[in-house]
């Protein structure tokens, strides 16, 4: 950082162009006593003579001896060499000094961001979405630990199935067998007819789970139809309350729409499907974009289906991230709907169409349906305008309504309405005509086309059940007599037949007793190993995508766990390299410091400008920001009314090198700084009207800002131009005694 430098004395000056320069002078002076003498290097850079610099006689006569060229009068030619190697060494030491001044800003200066890279998530967003992929793992890694279990039972259920059956049918195998040999041994029996054998009973046992299946068919089928029936017959009656409950009494307004009539509108608005407020989440981007661009390619074309167009538009609206929007536009529509029914009730008692009642129902020149669509974008405008006002304010909360929105879901919940309204503002008319086309149709759909069947749909609606009811449990109690039927198929359907003289005694009926039972137990769990083995495979197949799901998170996880990591290395190795440059910076700062003392005090730089105007220079004139230039306008009882600051010490020190380029380069008649003696110089002063060289010298670049008072107020500005004074010091010669960035009044 530059000192902020004082001297001893301020330097009396004349008008320099820099407004009331004696006042600023005097000014500059007060407060660098204020502050009292600056520390550093540049304490004794006074407007002391040469010979006051030495510590005694001989040194000051060495010093008067060695000036005493530059102070007579001399050859112009030497005058130049000796001014242009003087300008060559300020022009080194502001290079010089101006390569550490960049060095020292490219270290301090952060890095910045890569343009061609794509965006990345932060650390905190990283940790939220690792955080919740974990939580979504524990639930799949749950299911999946579920699921598996469950197929290990099913399995095992199989197995103790396949085994059991598998044992059965070897013990019927041994039973017929000993069966077999037993009546073999009785001579007097008759022939007995051949039994089944166990695929005959399996297939029979087919037959009868085809017969199931087929029952459980016409279950399914009269369940549909009785729901169809059901959903006509609930038509009928919303159709029938929606007429009662828009009819206009003799001495009712017709403009009154009743709670129950905007509930049963809104009702047919969404038809049979209805969604929670609190259950609609707000859509992807992508997929908000899709329904938002759909909705309004549907209103456009409103004419086949408004009905579908308004319930498109209601979820594009829904999916905005408002829960409150959805609702609202509803409630406005169910009322601008049950408005219609009744005004068109009225109307039909006067022998007039919707059209003609709504021509008189116009507000200001717009139709009731133009009204209803200007209040639904009010509506979306209003909320897209409070949430771009949280943005603005900065805000990581918002409240609309009873819901509470938080970060990120304030950027995109208004970035979406915004999209909303400029797409209502864009088809405004399509709009309002689709609403209007909307209220005939529901005008239409609630007209009587058959009495008929309307006068059958509400007969017929109470005695549905008792119909669908009995046929049904008809259907059930069979398929259930048909589940219990193989226990008792060995009497019914076995060919197995009684003999007609049996053996003394009960082995042949123990054995017909075991083969009966047997051959009515082995379908059953034919029957029971089918069910368990589809249910073992829907198992399976739900145990696969649970794992595939599992694997799928896993593999999201660890490429957030990986660039987690990979964003903490690149913190931990950023937070080094700045540790290296704030080290680096350090020492070039102090290089820099020592370099700009060394150059202050250079005796080439005070051969060209006074040490006095050099300390004032630096002083008044460099490192200010713009708030204490403003400052120094607005102090009470200053009389400046403009000022400007260099921008480094390298400018400054090019803005002198500059200077002293410009003057060498006149003619040596009109060269101030060439002047070899004081009548030399007096002649050309005399064509100033201050009495010594006051000019501007143009840079061709910004040299450092400036503020000036103006009639709108304090203007700021850059300054490529430097005001400068040269005056004729006894001993010294011609000197730069003043010196300010200029800040043009205009």
């Amino acid at each position: 950082m530059v000192r902020p430098i004082g001297t001893h004395q301020p330097v009396p000056m004349g008008g320099t162009g820099e407004s009331s320069a004696p006042a600023q002078l005097n000014e500059a002076g007060r407060e660098r006593s204020e502050r009292g003498p600056s520390p550093g290097p540049l304490r004794d850079l006074g407007p002391r003579s040469a010979t006051e610099e030495g510590a005694g006689p001989s040194s000051r006569a060495a010093a008067s001896a060695s000036r005493a060229p530059r102070t007579a009068s001399i050859d112009a030619a030497a005058t130049l060499g000796y001014r242009s190697n003087d300008v060559k060494a300020v022009v080194a030491l502001a290079d010089g000094i101006g390569r550490l001044e960049a060095q020292l800003a490219a270290l301090k200066a952060p890095p910045g961001p890569n343009a061609d890279a794509a965006p990345q998530m932060s650390e905190v967003e990283l940790t939220q979405s690792i955080r919740r992929l974990q939580a979504s793992r524990e639930q799949a890694t749950g299911k999946l630990k579920e699921l598996g279990t469950q197929c290990d039972k099913a399995r095992g259920g199989i197995e103790e199935l396949n085994a059991t059956q598998a044992g059965k049918e070897q013990r019927l195998e041994q039973l017929q067998r000993e069966y077999d040999a037993a009546t073999a041994s009785e001579p007097t029996a008759p022939a007995t007819q051949s039994r089944p054998s166990t695929e005959a009973i399996i297939a029979d046992a087919n037959v009868n789970h085809g017969r199931m299946k087929d029952i459980s068919r016409q279950i399914e089928s009269l369940s549909a139809s009785r729901e169809a029936a059901a959903n006509e017959a609930k038509a009928v009656a919303s159709r029938t309350a929606l007429r009662q409950a828009g009819e206009v009494g003799a001495f009712e307004m017709m403009d009154d729409v009743s709670p129950a009539l905007r509930e049963q509108t809104a009702q047919w608005l969404r038809g049979e499907t209805q969604v929670s407020r609190r259950a609609a989440r707000p859509l992807r981007d992508q997929a908000f974009q899709t329904s938002l661009t759909t909705a309004f390619e549907r209103i456009s074309a409103h004419r086949g289906d408004p009905l579908e167009a308004v319930r498109a538009f209601m979820r594009a609206a829904s999916g905005t991230g408002l829960e409150n929007i959805g609702p609202e536009i509803e409630r406005m529509l169910a009322y601008d709907l049950g408005l219609s029914l009744r005004v068109s009730n009225v109307g039909a008692r006067q022998g007039k169409s919707l059209d003609q009642m709504n021509r008189v129902r116009s507000w200001v020149g717009q139709s009731p349906a133009q009204v209803t669509a200007r209040r639904i974008r009010e509506e979306i405008g209003r909320a897209a305008t409070e949430m771009h006002g949280a943005l603005r304010r900065d805000a990581t909360v918002a409240e609309f309504g009873d819901q509470t929105l938080r970060g990120t879901e304030i950027g995109a919940v208004a970035t979406r309405l915004s999209d909303l309204s400029t797409r209502l503002n864009q088809h405004q008319d399509a709009f309002a005509a689709m609403i209007g086309a909307l209220e005939k149709h529901f005008i239409q759909s609630l007209e009587v086309k058959d009495p008929v069947a309307e006068k059958m749909g509400q007969q017929v609606a109470p005695h549905l059940d008792g119909y669908y009811g009995a046929r049904i449990s008809e259907l059930v109690a069979e398929r259930k007599a048909l589940d219990r039927a193989p226990a008792e198929q060995p009497r019914t359907r076995a060919t197995l037949a009684a003999p007609s003289t049996r053996r003394a005694g009960t082995d042949l009926e123990q054995l017909e007793g075991r083969i009966r039972r047997l051959q009515g137990e082995i379908p059953q769990y034919a029957a029971q190993h089918k069910s368990e083995f589809e249910h073992y495979a829907s198992l399976s197949t739900r145990y696969l995508s649970a794992a595939d799901e599992l694997e799928a998170i896993d593999n999201e996880l660890a490429e957030l766990q990986n660039r987690h990591d990979d964003l903490r290395a690149a913190r931990h190795e950023d937070h080094k390299q700045r540790g290296a440059r704030g080290g680096e910076a350090e020492r070039v700062e102090g290089e820099l410091e020592t370099r700009w003392n060394e150059a202050i005090h250079s005796p080439e730089l005070h051969r060209v400008i006074s040490p006095a105007a050099l300390v004032r220079a630096i002083d008044v004139h460099f490192g200010k920001s713009a708030e204490q230039m403003r400052a120094r306008l607005t102090r009470p009882g200053g009389t400046v009314s403009r000022t400007g600051t260099f921008s480094s010490r390298a400018a400054l020190l090019r803005a002198i090198a500059d200077i002293a380029a410009h003057e060498m380069s006149k003619p040596k008649s009109k060269s101030a700084l060439l002047a070899g003696d004081l009548r030399a110089f007096e002649r050309i002063a005399s064509g100033y009207d201050s009495g010594r060289v006051d000019a501007l010298c143009n840079h061709g670049r910004a040299i450092g800002i400036g503020v000036r008072k103006s009639a709108s107020g304090i203007v700021e500005m850059r300054t490529n131009t430097s005001q400068y004074a040269i005056e004729w010091e006894r001993g010294t010669g011609a000197r730069i005694s003043h010196l300010h960035p200029w800040v043009s009044p205009y």
